[in-house]
């Protein structure tokens, strides 16, 4: 199995089973790590993982998308992709030791809305999107503080990409030519990025802002190299497939591949399609900068006039229409307010403080503080989740169950109810973060405020910038709040749940221990039972007794041993009986014509009669079950037969009606069966059925009790459940 690396030092990661963020040894960075759960997937990840620390951020993405597409469910890969996107490499802080993102890939785009993150976050657990969450949150402030900086510099014209030391330290010949570009362009006006000048008063200061800035701002980009190596390397290649992405987003730029001393056809495949510039042909500089001003066009000094905007001794100020303008506003005057600053911008456009009473009007807000306290109140209320504190421990609660079940003592049911657990809490964080994200996209886009922002000066610059830092104080004051609040929940409630399963698997095993006492107890006492068993109905009990135990020590074996003695005395009664029913045949034979004649002339004439007679009284005195008996047992005495099936009725002893899975069966009054409803197994074959006094119907099968106590049975059989044709006495 492919080891994996730190994605910050590069050291080997020391994973315990089933973890989703790891903390290096090396390092001490707590990171995300891939599922380890297929060897091809871990390949390309220490692959993508080589190329991500080399800063190879294009083709390490292509090994991630690789991964995305084999694993689509795979967090780690999203979060490569990333990573990638945004060019991040983890570098020493010098003020703690730690590891710490840098950023060389910026972008106009939040980290936050990246789907790649939004996809990390969706299929990684719970431990690693707080991971994924606060790496995220620490890369969107490197992104925003870059664009701030670039914000400030000067947009140029012409960009020059080119390699300025080669393995050994020493200046290569594309750093030559490249300056002499650079000397060339500059002579004509143009304002060109070339790192060796553009970036000599920015040591110990981050680059990416000034590259990021001039990479977005110049039209034309020029990629100098004299050997493929030097086209592909790192920081070259990190320019300039940048630059071809804004062309590729519509941005209306071009790039030239500028080459000398090698074959065209060795740059780079991206350049295929582009056209080039051999500056080892005569006349090439003048060749190069001709096409330079058809694409710029020529620079040439321009001219400042100055405008001079002749103000009437009788009419108004620019400084007495913002006073007025501004009286208006605290009365809430909203339309003589926009009156006055209109006023303002037809005399002097560029005015940021008429800009920032336009804004104020349109908010109905009477200055700043006003505005900030709205903004406020309106992010005050929060729409909160339900989130996961902590994983569910399904393999410890497994083994604890299954540790513990004695079946026929204790179900697996009653201890998988010790464990249940609410590991849920109330999180506010996202919707936090959708607030700042939302407010801060807000106050970037927002046409008025931009030209606050690009006008304003002094006074109306700093009541922008402190409206903003209230608003965005809140935010993240409220955020960190939040974040606060998860972390105590999600430690509170892993302490809890902990403790939790501790206490149930303590209860499991005493509620077990118990369970199995029990079962030997029983065990024991049927062992025991055995040695003292006479008769085949104490073996039968015996034997349903060892299959109780479901094969607990020798039961099996103690079942069998009670069926085959059973089976021996049955077998032993029924030779005896036979034996003595030879011996009294002839005499039986006389003496029960005989006795069988005399006894249904005392059954007739007395017993029956009386049996009815008493059965009536029972009836009188609500005495149903007692009466029905003794109307069965009257026979056919009068409407014996008739009163027993009433009375029995009406003493609730037998069913008359009832339902299977997919048939119905009633009994009628006269003791015969109707039926209804699926018959593929003939449960409904009832129709020749007499003197049934109970129904009852299974799943594919029925059976009816007899009045003489005999039971029948219709339907499917496969586990014997018809086999009834032997019982009698059946109540």
């Amino acid at each position: 199995m492919a080891v994996i690396k730190c994605k910050m030092c590069g050291g080997d990661l020391n994973i315990s089973e089933g973890s989703s963020v790891v903390e290096c040894e090396y390092c001490g960075s707590r990171q995300t790590i891939p599922t380890a759960d297929n060897e091809k997937k871990l390949t390309l990840f220490a692959r993508a993982g080589r190329l991500l620390r080399g800063c190879e951020f294009d083709k390490a993405s292509g090994v991630f998308e690789s991964i995305v597409a084999d694993f689509p469910e795979e967090a780690e890969a999203y979060w490569g992709l990333v990573l990638c996107r945004y060019g991040i490499e983890y570098v020493d802080d010098p003020a703690t030791g730690k590891k710490v993102p840098t950023c060389h890939r910026s972008s106009f785009d939040s980290v936050l809305d990246d789907p790649n993150y939004e996809q990390a976050c969706e299929n990684g657990d719970v431990i690693a999107r707080r991971v994924y969450r606060e790496e995220a949150r620490q890369i969107e402030e490197l992104r925003k503080g870059i664009i701030e900086v670039s914000g400030k510099e000067a947009p140029y014209d012409i960009f020059i990409s080119y390699k300025e030391t080669d393995d050994q330290g020493n200046r290569t010949l594309d750093s030559v030519i490249a300056q002499d570009l650079y000397n060339e362009l500059t002579e004509k006006g143009y304002r060109v990025f070339f790192s060796r000048i553009s970036l000599e008063d920015k040591l110990g200061v981050e680059y990416e802002p000034y590259i990021f800035a001039a990479l977005n701002s110049a039209r034309l980009m020029l990629v100098v190299g004299t050997d493929y190596e030097h086209f592909d390397a790192v920081w070259v290649k990190n320019e300039w497939s940048r630059f071809l992405k804004l062309i590729s987003s519509g941005q209306k730029k071009v790039l030239i591949p500028v080459f000398k001393n090698m074959d065209p056809y060795d740059m780079p495949k991206e350049f295929a399609k582009l056209s080039a510039q051999d500056m080892g042909k005569v006349g090439a500089m003048q060749d190069l900068m001709r096409g330079v001003e058809k694409i710029l066009g020529g620079k040439t000094e321009e001219k400042k006039e100055t405008v001079v905007i002749q103000q009437s001794s009788g009419g108004p100020n620019v400084q007495a229409l913002l006073k007025r303008g501004e009286m208006a506003l605290a009365d809430g005057k909203w339309a003589d307010a926009k009156g006055y600053y209109d006023r303002v911008l037809d005399m002097d456009a560029e005015c940021g403080e008429a800009y920032l009473g336009l804004f104020l009007v349109e908010n109905s807000c009477r200055n700043a503080e006003e505005y900030a306290a709205a903004q406020i109140e309106r992010l005050r209320p929060c729409q909160s989740e339900e989130l996961p504190a902590c994983d569910q421990q399904e393999e410890r609660v497994r083994k604890a169950i299954q540790d513990n079940v004695v079946p026929g003592y204790l179900d697996e049911e009653t201890l998988k109810a010790l464990f249940e657990y609410d590991r849920s809490y109330t999180s506010n964080l996202r919707n936090r973060q959708e607030q700042l994200q939302e407010t801060e996209q807000f106050f970037s886009q927002d046409r008025s405020l931009s030209r606050i922002r690009q006008y304003a000066v002094e006074e109306a610059a700093e009541k922008l910038k402190e409206m903003e830092n209230k608003i965005f104080a809140f935010l993240k004051d409220a955020i960190a709040k939040a974040q606060a609040e998860d972390d105590a929940n999600i430690a509170r409630i892993t302490a809890e749940y902990a403790a939790h399963l501790e206490k149930a698997e303590a209860t499991a095993n005493s509620m077990g221990q118990e369970a199995r006492s029990r079962r030997e107890a029983d065990y024991v006492a049927a062992c025991q039972a055995v040695d003292r068993a006479s008769n085949a109905s104490e073996y039968l009990e015996l034997s349903k007794r060892f299959a109780a135990f479901n094969g607990y020590k020798e039961s099996e074996e103690k079942k069998k041993y009670c069926e085959e003695a059973r089976q021996k005395l049955k077998e032993k009664e029924a030779k005896a009986a036979r034996q003595k029913a030879k011996k009294f045949l002839a005499i039986a034979g006389i003496v029960a014509v005989l006795a069988v004649a005399l006894f249904m002339v005392v059954e007739k004439s007395i017993i029956q009669p009386n049996r009815y007679k008493s059965a009536v009284a029972h009836y009188a005195a609500g005495e149903y079950p007692e009466a029905a008996i003794l109307f069965y047992r009257a026979g056919d005495y009068e409407d014996s037969k008739e009163q027993y099936l009433e009375t029995a009725q009406k003493a609730g002893m037998h069913r008359t009606i009832s339902a299977g899975e997919q048939h119905t069966v009633g009994l009628k009054s006269d003791g015969t069966v109707v039926a209804v409803g699926d018959n593929e197994n003939g449960q409904c074959n009832v129709n020749e059925w007499t003197d049934i006094v109970a129904v009852s119907a299974g799943y594919i099968h029925t059976v009816g009790l007899k009045a003489d106590g005999t039971v029948v049975a219709v339907g499917d059989n496969d586990g014997g459940q018809c086999n009834v044709s032997g019982w009698t006495d059946i109540v």
